[in-house]
């Protein structure tokens, strides 16, 4: 579904990295319980998941041709 939009293989394992890299430097930063600092963790990485799918999209759309 996702190649309707530009979004190859290299796209998806780059976003796991990111999403998974703001996840687990979010919860190590929030000063709460384990669940509480996982459940942050979580959503902080699902947003940045959401905001690297979009950009990436915007890019592929304005990149020149060449």
């Amino acid at each position: 579904m996702l190649e309707r939009f530009g979004i190859e293989s290299r796209d998806l394992r780059n976003l796991v990295v990111v999403a998974a890299i703001v996840a687990a430097m979010t919860t190590l930063q929030v000063d709460e319980t384990v669940v509480v600092s996982l459940v942050v963790g979580l959503v902080v990485g699902l947003v940045s998941a959401v905001v690297f799918l979009v950009v990436t999209i915007l890019i592929n759309a304005v990149k020149p041709a060449y």
